[in-house]
């Protein structure tokens, strides 16, 4: 078996090859011109045999193409870290050797499916997931050209002090982009805001685009954990299993608007606040307001994924529960 430590960059790679005694056989430089990598591991393919080799990286933006084609030269296992620390003295090589050396010495723990002490393992997601992963990313980065497009648009509005005159005090709305359409500028000034007013009609077209997409594609199987509904874990330690407040992660209108329509449940809803009541006497008023900020969640994913009504699924999400104590308490 060898171990092959990969030092990656855009036009070379830096490899450092240990044998089963952990010496270095090889360390090199590899142009990342296909012809010449895939020389190299079909070389590299016939000096392993059937044994194979293993190989680790440090995750970057371009791993992509580098772990699809591992596997097709007899890479038996790829181990892809976070990278640590810059060290002082940095080098190519010297970064091959420490990954080649690190492969071979947890080589067992590796076999067992054991974590490396010390180190971040990254744990490669599926074709399906790395592609939610990608259209996320574009996502946000979209959203942060089309603010730097906004933040364009009015720095030449603040240039000729004609902010006063915008016909909404939000923006961009359909009324201040025609509004934009028709001010009188410089020559200059009026060629750069038409062009940043297409830039924001395409980037917000791709932004809508690309939120139908992500809606298509991942549906959440859990709004009180998008919404910051679920406590928090506190599990090292002595603490083991402890769970405390909140997260509060996600959007905080969502949760806000979401208690207020709590108000309204427990007046109208005689079955949720009969379930409300005895959380109240237990552990007051807004840890049982959350409490059913946390049902509400279920119930209303439910509705929209499942296309049941409120009562449906709220009578049916009682009863499971019931029958959940039931079994508790005739097991104990």
């Amino acid at each position: 078996m060898f171990y092959l430590g990969i030092d990656q960059h855009a036009k070379q790679l830096t490899l450092s090859l240990r044998n089963a005694s952990g010496d270095v056989t090889l360390s090199r430089q590899v142009s990342t011109e296909p012809k010449r990598f895939k020389d190299f591991l079909s070389k590299l393919q016939q000096k392993a045999g059937e044994h194979g080799f293993l190989a680790i990286v440090e995750v970057c933006g371009f791993n992509d193409w580098l772990l699809q084609a591992l596997p097709e030269y007899g890479c038996r296992d790829i181990v892809l870290i976070q990278p640590k620390k810059r060290s002082k003295v940095k080098t190519g090589r010297r970064d091959a050797s420490a990954l080649s050396e690190l492969l071979w010495i947890n080589r067992d723990r590796i076999a067992a499916n054991q974590p490396i002490r010390g180190v971040r393992r990254v744990i490669l997601p599926g074709r399906f997931h790395a592609e939610n992963q990608r259209i996320t990313m574009i996502r946000q980065q979209v959203g942060r050209q089309r603010t730097r497009t906004i933040n364009q648009i009015k720095f030449i509005l603040r240039r000729h002090n004609l902010q006063w005159k915008m016909p909404t005090k939000t923006f961009p709305t359909v009324r201040a982009v025609a509004w934009l359409k028709t001010i009188k500028l410089p020559t200059w000034d009026r060629a750069e805001m038409d062009y940043h007013i297409e830039e924001l009609g395409r980037l917000t077209k791709r932004m809508r685009d690309l939120e139908e997409l992500i809606t298509q594609r991942a549906r959440g199987k859990s709004l009180a954990h998008y919404w910051g509904l679920t406590p928090g874990v506190r599990d090292s330690g002595d603490s083991k299993g402890h769970r405390g407040h909140i997260t509060k992660s996600g959007c905080s209108m969502a949760r806000w608007l979401l208690a207020q329509v709590v108000f309204h449940v427990l007046r109208r809803d005689p079955v949720m606040r009969k379930w409300y009541k005895p959380i109240r006497n237990r552990r007051g008023s807004g840890i049982a307001r959350t409490a059913v900020m946390r049902r509400m969640t279920v119930i209303i994913r439910n509705m929209l994924t499942e296309k049941q009504s409120y009562t449906e699924y709220r009578d049916a999400m009682i009863d499971r529960r019931k029958k959940q104590i039931r079994v508790k308490s005739s097991a104990a």
